[in-house]
């Protein structure tokens, strides 16, 4: 049993992390020097963006809850603290404004770092780097753990299940969707094109709501491998849209370093 737990935690580990450090290998090739930092400033970009909606984020699932419950009862009932978290994990209108919050802080943080770094700005290996850092983060700071804490304290919650191998593959997605948006900010300030910028919280606003949405609405309520498999479906649609819509920019970054790796 503990062998078929240590082998799902590290597969879950490959699909979770294996395309971002594949994606930094990749770049590497090209010029590494910085690459390290680059990818420690993305991760600090999105570690910061945890904290500062980390109150807000409270405090309005607070006003949610009261305007159903009495917060004295949810505290003293722990069958009533179970209602309240499926409440909160289905309100439609929560998690809208929770995601409008998160995209809107993300990209400012994300806008920030990148006005400030000729590097990140023109040298696309960089930009690359700063966005894997950004989307690995989520990975190692909040994925890693649980399943280092299962591995230890419940080996038996892994394994060979449909949904957690697409909890893995979502945390995948997300790097890719951190890359995608970083090029999409750095357009927006080299170019200039500030509707880029506006664009770039809408496509992460979407990330996070549309999925939520489309499986609230086929399955409201539930949760399970059905309801996984539609999330995951939407964000890979949102993926292939968002670079549909803007191939050039994307095309443009790989176009560039494969002229270096020719160049080299």
């Amino acid at each position: 049993m503990l062998i078929v737990s240590i082998i799902v935690f590290l597969l879950l580990l490959l699909i979770s992390a294996g395309p971002g450090f594949a994606i930094l290998f990749y770049v590497s090739k090209h010029d590494d020097s910085n690459l390290v930092k680059f990818f420690v400033v993305g991760f600090a970009g999105w570690l910061i963006t945890q904290i500062l909606v980390y109150v807000p984020s409270i405090l309005i699932q607070n006003l949610f809850i009261r305007s159903k419950y009495d917060l004295e009862q949810v505290a003293n009932d722990p069958a009533l603290k179970e209602e309240v978290t499926a409440f909160l994990a289905h309100n439609i209108y929560l998690i809208m404004v929770l995601a409008a919050i998160f995209a809107i802080t993300e990209q400012l943080i994300r806008f920030y770092f990148v006005s400030k770094s000729e590097s990140i700005k023109h040298r696309e290996n960089v930009l690359i780097s700063f966005g894997v850092g950004w989307g690995l983060a989520q990975t190692i700071i909040l994925y890693t753990p649980d399943l280092l804490s299962a591995l230890f304290n419940a080996p038996q919650l892994l394994n060979f299940s449909g949904e957690l191998f697409l909890g893995a593959l979502e945390k995948s997605f997300y790097v890719i969707l951190s890359v995608f948006l970083s090029v999409l900010v750095k357009d927006a300030i080299t170019k200039p094109q500030p509707v880029l910028f506006i664009e770039a919280i809408n496509w992460e606003f979407f990330y996070y709501f549309i999925p939520f949405l489309v499986a609230e609405l086929i399955f409201p309520g539930k949760e399970g491998i059905a309801s996984s498999l539609v999330i995951n479906l939407s964000f890979l649609l949102i993926l292939i849209l968002m670079f549909y819509v803007r191939k050039d920019s994307f095309l443009n970054v790989i176009n560039e370093l494969k002229r270096k790796t020719i160049n080299d």
